[in-house]
């Protein structure tokens, strides 16, 4: 999902540089489209777990598979934006694209993301007022724009039930954020205020409870992670710039962020239909990654090429720079097929380790519970429960696929079933301290076979690695 969304972008920056190429408009859809198609069979692999739900209400349990709800949601609703706007301009394709940007903006919906809504609404709000305000200007637009929408956010809260209000507008979960974030603004401050801490900032802060649990933050980190259901990172794009690059790079990116806004309103004021087109284009994709970006650290974390390729694309446009075309040779059809290729089997290795996940997930639901994200705990055994087949077969078949921590652990677990697996569930647990040093799942899961191999065992190395790890991914066990 996050290289067909990379494509989403890069084909933006194409879209905006040689507007209006039908060409590129049909590829950038095409990329949305199969956005759309893998969100549509990771969703289902889960939904059979908790199969039948209301699907006016659905149910929260999704996290308890484990799928990137935020990624998916963004995704979804950015579809859903470039859908709606592909079909207003061109309307004997909106046959097809309603009914596709409606799906996507269900399963915005479906992962309950309300960040992604709020990005979506106001961002569509904001096109339809720029497209039939005679003057347009961007803040006259914007700020009133966002004050309907909260209007209406605080407006239904009387008219839905409560629970739904708590679970949505809970004054508890604000606090939490905001004493997140207070804690990334202390530790900028304290330590690195002009430069930052650094790109991998949230890592950093992170690490530092596990190894110093008397320093402030440790509480921040896991009220956020109990509360959120995710890993406790800032989730604002700005908190996580400031904490990365400091001061200097604040005003760094605040300037990028100005200058944007002085070209989008450029575009906007501009005699040309197709320059004005563009502009409201841009400003609406601007605003949803603005207002997103806020509320949910998932574009600028893992795809901050979407403003990086609308910078390039606005200052290409305001060049007036001709596009290049390719010569298809032999020799570029080669390369274009040998990527096609690779990415395909990149494609398929992400697909397929997700599959078996799903299969490992599904088997021992009734043994362990997932209670937060990458945090399970193991059930009491009931005399009544219901038994699964576990997926052994599958797993030696198809090891070459299990790669993430997180799959070697699960993985790793269904072996202990099988005392003939012994030796691959233990190159399992060694891959995965080789791999990943810094998880005291790891670790910990590797003491524990060790223990129970041979009682005698020399493991203090191994437990003292465990203890100075991030201790937010684990099992818990229970104790006989």
């Amino acid at each position: 999902m996050q290289l067909c969304l990379l494509f989403s972008g890069i084909l933006i920056f194409f879209l905006v540089s040689s507007y209006p190429s039908r060409f590129i408009k049909k590829g950038l859809l095409l990329i949305l489209s199969s956005n759309l198609l893998l969100n549509t069979i990771n969703l289902f692999s889960a939904i059979h777990t908790i199969w039948p739900f209301d699907l006016l209400q659905p149910s929260l349990l999704l996290t308890y598979a484990g799928f990137p709800v935020s990624s998916i949601a963004v995704i979804s609703a950015f579809s859903a934006l470039v859908a709606f706007y592909t079909a207003y301009q061109y309307g004997r394709y909106s046959w097809f694209l309603i009914p596709g940007g409606l799906i996507a903006i269900y399963l915005t919906y479906f992962n309950h993301s309300r960040a992604s809504l709020l990005a979506f609404g106001l961002a569509t709000l904001c096109i339809f007022l720029f497209r039939w305000s005679k003057k347009k200007i961007f803040f006259r637009i914007f700020i009133p724009s966002f004050c309907l929408i909260v209007l209406l956010s605080v407006g239904s809260v009387f008219f839905f039930p409560q629970e739904t209000v708590s679970q949505y507008f809970d004054p508890k979960t604000l606090l939490i954020r905001f004493s997140l974030w207070n804690f990334h603004f202390q530790s900028v401050l304290q330590n690195a205020p002009i430069f930052g801490i650094g790109l991998d900032a949230d890592s950093l802060l992170a690490h530092l409870p596990g190894t110093h649990s008397q320093k402030i933050g440790y509480d921040d980190f896991y009220k956020f992670l109990h509360s959120f259901r995710s890993y406790p990172q800032a989730h604002n794009l700005y908190v996580e710039t400031f904490t990365s690059l400091g001061i200097l790079g604040s005003l760094f990116f605040l300037w990028i962020a100005l200058y944007l806004s002085l070209l989008s309103y450029r575009m906007l004021v501009s005699k040309s239909k197709k320059i004005s087109d563009i502009g409201i284009f841009i400003s609406g994709v601007l605003v949803f990654v603005a207002v997103h970006e806020f509320f949910d650290y998932n574009l600028g974390e893992q795809h901050f090429f979407i403003p990086v390729t609308l910078a390039l694309s606005l200052i290409r446009t305001r060049s007036s720079s001709t596009m290049k075309t390719f010569g298809q040779n032999s020799s570029f059809k080669a390369v274009y097929a040998i990527s096609l290729i690779l990415l395909g089997y990149l494609s398929f290795q992400l697909v397929w380790e997700q599959r078996l996940r799903n299969l490992i997930i599904i088997s021992i639901q009734d043994e362990i519970e997932l209670d937060n994200f990458l945090i399970y705990k193991e059930k009491k055994v009931s005399g009544n429960r219901k038994k699964f087949s576990h997926p052994i077969e599958e797993i030696t078949s198809n090891q070459i696929w299990i790669r993430s921590e997180e799959n070697l652990v699960l993985a790793s677990l269904i072996l202990r079933k099988s005392p003939g697996h012994s030796d691959l569930m233990e190159s399992f647990l060694d891959r995965c301290v080789r791999k990943n040093p810094y998880s005291s799942v790891c670790w910990k899961e590797k003491v524990d076979v060790l223990r129970k191999k041979d009682p005698n065992l020399d493991i203090r190395k191994e437990l003292e690695e465990g203890k100075k790890r991030i201790r937010f991914i684990s099992f818990l066990r229970n104790k006989q």
